[in-house]
């Protein structure tokens, strides 16, 4: 056999089997995959669990543009729909929306419900720069 032709049908054989893998994982398991990654950063990051019906969480999104202009890149400020990610909102106990949090290096280091103001998220957010 062709030593270039075994390489290949090496790598396609390695290929199919990542793929295989892929479709063994259900939506939620590569969802909290995901999730986990984006919470594991050495940089804050703010996460706000809302929902498009919710009246509060419509009042937050410019405050949260706020916090995410005035943080730059020292921090992530991220929005979870918690009617698109119901298995986030179980695993994290989200009752209420809208719900922030902020974690670090994986680790939940500060939660709040209901409206916050902009200087009160910048300001849990720097503790942690």
């Amino acid at each position: 056999m062709n030593h270039r032709f075994y390489n290949l049908c090496v790598l396609m054989l390695l290929y199919m089997v990542e793929i295989m893998d892929f479709y063994r994982k259900s939506k939620t398991e590569i969802i909290m995959e995901k999730f986990n990654e984006i919470i594991a950063s050495d940089k804050p990051v703010l996460l706000d669990f809302y929902a498009t019906w919710c009246g509060p969480c419509k009042m937050m999104h410019p405050v949260l543009e706020d916090v995410a202009k005035n943080v730059g890149d020292n921090a992530r400020v991220i929005k979870i729909d918690i009617d698109k990610n119901e298995e986030l909102s179980r695993v994290y106990q989200v009752r209420s929306v809208p719900t922030l949090m902020i974690f670090k290096n994986g680790e939940l280091k500060w939660r709040t419900s209901g409206v916050t103001p902009a200087a009160t998220l910048e300001e849990e957010l720097k503790k942690y720069y």
